[in-house]
């Protein structure tokens, strides 16, 4: 004897609203780059005058992106002019600086960290292998003395 057998159910309760939907907030990242002829003069860590231009825009910025715990790392460079570890230490405290001056204008300190990184990374890599003098190899080199400043975080999710 073969038996075989479909079963099939619909089950519908009446009275129950609809379930809201899941909001998933939005992962939200955000990169600076400034060039450190701008924010600073050669070889300095303190910010030039013309620098509050610059980093209050960025800091608008960041402001206007609506995250609700914005994280922000500060990443400072320099050329390869000079002894690599008082790059390094240049690098952190222009780091350092970018990073204070954020501060300074509202974000929270316990979201803002600040990195130097001094030779690595350079953006130029062989392009001024070549170039002789000083002042040449300062000017061609200057790409790589920057601070980037990486912002991430999630949008706030209103309903």
């Amino acid at each position: 004897p073969d038996i075989h057998s479909v079963t099939a159910g619909l089950s519908y309760r009446f009275g129950q609203g609809a379930v809201a939907p899941v909001v998933e907030p939005e992962v939200v990242t955000k990169n600076f780059a400034f060039s450190s002829d701008v924010l600073f003069d050669f070889g300095k860590s303190s910010l030039k005058p013309a620098a509050a231009t610059a980093l209050d825009a960025a800091n608008t910025e960041i402001a206007n992106l609506g995250l609700a715990t914005p994280a922000i790392q500060v990443n400072g460079y320099t050329d390869r002019i000079g002894k690599e570890a008082s790059n390094l230490k240049l690098s952190q405290r222009r780091a350092e600086t970018v990073a204070n001056y954020l501060v300074s204008k509202g974000q929270n300190p316990a979201n803002v960290t600040a990195v130097g990184y001094g030779e690595a990374n350079p953006v130029t890599g062989a392009t001024c292998d070549a170039v002789k003098g000083r002042k040449a190899l300062i000017a061609c080199l200057a790409p790589d003395r920057r601070v980037e400043v990486q912002v991430q975080g999630t949008k706030e999710v209103t309903m």
